[in-house]
């Protein structure tokens, strides 16, 4: 029988594996490869379509990386006109960031693609494996949402 600790390497080898292939992925929106973005800036991408403008803080909490990580991903957004800073006029020290037309478009491009990806691999269950599968998934979000500590803790 299989051991808890040798299961567990196996999930995370599997899991390295899913995320190389991922950024690897010749569908990805040519932006993202010409450009040198990542996953990071994906999801502060998503976010602030999904969210509407984000502080730095709130794009940092979101995505699980520092104030400083987050500001070189908004930094580099920004310079290629993916996202922009707002200052409300209420408060000219806050920042909010933004998303522009060309920032929601590769968002929705991504978005896409992920659905795509989705459908792709549900395909291969048959509907009893799906249903399975969608639990388990469901179930380890779950437990991954409620670990007290986070990448930007460390």
């Amino acid at each position: 029988m299989t051991s808890l600790t040798e299961h567990a390497v196996e999930l995370s080898g599997a899991m390295r594996l899913l995320a190389d292939l991922f950024t690897e992925m010749p569908e990805l929106p040519r932006q993202m490869q010409t450009e040198g973005l990542g996953h990071h800036h994906a999801r502060i991408l998503h976010a602030i379509v999904t969210d509407g403008e984000l502080t730095m803080s709130e794009i940092a909490r979101k995505i699980k990386l520092s104030d400083s990580s987050a500001t070189i991903l908004v930094d580099q957004l920004v310079k290629k006109k993916l996202a922009l800073r707002i200052r409300p006029p209420e408060d000219r020290r806050v920042v909010r960031v933004g998303v522009t037309r060309s920032g929601k478009k590769l968002a929705d491009e991504l978005a896409q693609l992920f659905i795509v990806l989705a459908g792709q691999i549900l395909e291969t269950l048959d509907e009893k494996e799906r249903e399975r599968y969608m639990q388990l998934t469901l179930k380890i979000v779950d437990t991954l949402k409620q670990t007290p500590h986070s990448r930007a803790e460390r």
